[in-house]
């Protein structure tokens, strides 16, 4: 849990736009690979290396709001829920998935998803690379892994896929489906670890 404290420090180093705060502790940035991003930032001597992927496509729904006149007419009738396109918070518009390494703490990776919105309380993220689907808690506006035994099963997974999709639901009853483009993880996954000197 310590760790997934710290990489959630880390991620609030990104501003808004998506840059990184710049200060001498700012992550370095070691190459792209098919839009994953791979970085290494330092305390010390101590590394921290990662891989970042932003979603290729987002939807985000929220229920519509619906007039009082038209719900009366309809009380008689069955209830039909509809759903509008929305915008996720502007002070949350980074929306990405993360594979972190902390050398210092363990070799295993820490894997993370960030929404853009707040999630529903006692919610779950689902994660689908086509294979086996997995279920990570949530935090706020972050997603994680429930054991390092899972970190490493999604971890392998994704460096197998092609396609992520991550599906949640947020406070106002919204519900998100993001999806990923995965080729370039498994290059991504290597530069990450050869930064961190994982074997």
């Amino acid at each position: 849990m310590h760790n997934r404290l710290f990489i959630l420090l880390l991620i609030m180093l990104l501003v808004p736009n998506g840059a990184f705060a710049k200060d001498n502790n700012a992550p370095k940035k070691l190459g792209s690979f098919q839009g994953w991003e791979v970085y290494e930032t330092k305390q010390g001597a101590t590394p921290t290396c990662y891989m970042t992927l932003r979603p290729a496509k987002q939807d985000y729904k929220i229920p519509a709001p619906v007039k009082a006149n038209i719900a009366a007419k309809s009380k008689d009738k069955a209830k039909k829920t509809e759903t509008v396109s929305a915008k996720r918070s502007s002070e949350r518009t980074n929306v990405y998935l993360m594979i972190t390494f902390r050398p210092s703490e363990s070799m295993n990776p820490v894997v993370s998803y960030r929404a853009g919105y707040i999630f529903k309380q006692a919610s779950e993220v689902l994660l689908s690379t086509g294979e086996k689907p997995f279920n990570m808690f949530t935090d706020k506006d972050q997603a994680w892994a429930r054991s390092g035994a899972m970190d490493i099963a999604i971890t392998n997974a994704i460096r197998k896929a092609k396609r992520i999709t991550v599906q949640g639901g947020s406070t106002d009853n919204g519900k998100s489906s993001d999806s990923f483009n995965a080729d370039g993880a498994e290059k991504a996954y290597k530069a990450t670890t050869k930064a961190c000197g994982i074997t």
